[in-house]
């Protein structure tokens, strides 16, 4: 009985450290390319990091690795597809009660992308 107790201990501990493993894997891999800081001239200002997506407008900020991050540990499933190119970016966050945020990016040169999500806005790398 002793030898099962210590076993199921050891299985335990070995899922509870492969699941925190899994959790720090990013949902973000946003290319090279896009990554730094984007105004554009309404003061909409896009900031990418190789493993987040944060805007700010009106000096209110959100990131999105943030926001995921808060739901799972209300019990929410996310899942973020992401679809990547040489010339493009997009990334679709999916939650669990249905809800769910696109953002895509195109680039035009490499001073200037545009948010396809709203057709003409073009946003010039800081």
């Amino acid at each position: 009985m002793r030898k099962v107790y210590f076993l199921l201990n050891f299985i335990l501990i070995f899922q509870s450290c492969s699941s925190d493993e899994n959790s720090s894997k990013s949902d973000f891999n946003v290319p090279q390319w896009l990554q730094g800081s984007w105004r554009q001239a309404e003061g909409v200002t896009f900031n990418f990091t190789p493993n987040d997506i944060c805007s700010t407008y009106a000096g209110e900020g959100q990131c999105q690795k943030q926001l995921i991050d808060f739901a799972r540990k209300g019990d929410m499933t996310v899942k973020v597809v992401e679809v990547i190119t040489d010339n493009s970016y997009s990334a679709e966050i999916k939650y669990s009660n249905g809800q769910s945020t696109t953002y895509a990016f195109k680039k035009i040169s490499n001073n200037s992308i545009e948010w396809t999500n709203a057709t003409g806005s073009v946003f010039i790398k800081q």
